[in-house]
C-alpha cells in the first residue's frame, strides 16, 4: 500500500490514468484528524522500516538482524517514562524470535516500553492471517478456531469459520481506546500495527495471497475472479 493508493493524498501517477483503491474510511481519518504530507519510510521493506519507526535510527545502525537488543531504546520506552500508558497491538517482528511460540527474546515488546502487548512477535508468523496462537503480554494464547487452519477448514474465500488476525486486533484496540477515553484516564500511546496489506496465507507462513475475510460479500466483491477482474497479483 503506497501513498498513491489512498484517496486522501494526490496520486503521483495520475498522468498514467491508473485506477485507485476506494479508501473512504482512511479518507475520513484524514479529514477529521491529522494528515502527514512530508515523511519518509525508514526502508523499502517491513522489518527495517519498523525498526526505524520505533527507534528513530536509520538502518545503518542495523547489524545482521532486524531485531532489537536489550539496550535498544524505543518511542514506547521514552513515553512510558513520561507517564504514558503504552500498548502494542498487532505485528511486531523486532525480537528475532523465529521459534515462536518459544518464550520471548531480547527484542520482545514488553522489554522495550510497551506495558501491554497483544499480537504476533515473529514477523514470519504474521504472514499467517489465521494464526493458531498469539501473545497476550508474555503469555502465549491459543486461538482455538484457528488450530489447523486451512482454506478448507476456514471456509472457501470468506474464511468465516476462522478468526482473522486483523479483526482480533481491531476488537482489542477499540476496547483499549474506550478504556482510556474518560477525562480522568492517563494519556496513552497505542501502536496498532496490522499485517495487511502484506502478502500472506491461511494456516501457513507462505506469502502467496492476501487472504482477507468476506471477499464475496465486501465492497470489493466485484473484484473476485468470478465476478469480474482478478485481485492484483502478489508482488
Amino acid at each position: 500500500l503506497g501513498v498513491g493508493d489512498v484517496g486522501a493524498y494526490p496520486n503521483p501517477r495520475d498522468d498514467m490514468g491508473l485506477p485507485r483503491l476506494s479508501t473512504p474510511h482512511l479518507d475520513q481519518f484524514a479529514a477529521e484528524g491529522m494528515k502527514f504530507t512530508e515523511n519518509y519510510a525508514g526502508y523499502s521493506v517491513c522489518a527495517p522500516s519498523r525498526h526505524t519507526l520505533m527507534t528513530g535510527l536509520h538502518v545503518g545502525h542495523l547489524k545482521n538482524t532486524d531485531s532489537l537488543t536489550n539496550t535498544s531504546v524505543t518511542i514506547a520506552t521514552v513515553l512510558s517514562k513520561h507517564g504514558y500508558d503504552t500498548a502494542l497491538i498487532g505485528k511486531w517482528g523486532l525480537d528475532g524470535n523465529f521459534k515462536s511460540p518459544v518464550p520471548p527474546a531480547d527484542g520482545f515488546p514488553t522489554i522495550h516500553g510497551f506495558q501491554f502487548f497483544q499480537g504476533q512477535s515473529d514477523q514470519w508468523q504474521c504472514h499467517n492471517y489465521y494464526p493458531a496462537f498469539q501473545f497476550h503480554n508474555r503469555e502465549n494464547v491459543t486461538i482455538e478456531e484457528n488450530v489447523g487452519a486451512s482454506v478448507k477448514k476456514c471456509g472457501s474465500s470468506d474464511h468465516e469459520k476462522c478468526k482473522w488476525s486483523g479483526d482480533l486486533w481491531t476488537t482489542t484496540a477499540i476496547e483499549y481506546i474506550k478504556n482510556h477515553s474518560a477525562p480522568s484516564s492517563k494519556k496513552f500511546f497505542l501502536y496498532l500495527a496490522y499485517t495487511t496489506p502484506h502478502a500472506g496465507a491461511v494456516g501457513s507462513v507462505g506469502e502467496n495471497d492476501i487472504p482477507v475475510p468476506f471477499v464475496s460479500k465486501g465492497p470489493y466483491a466485484h473484484n473476485t475472479s468470478k465476478g469480474g477482474a482478478s485481485w492484483p497479483q502478489v508482488e
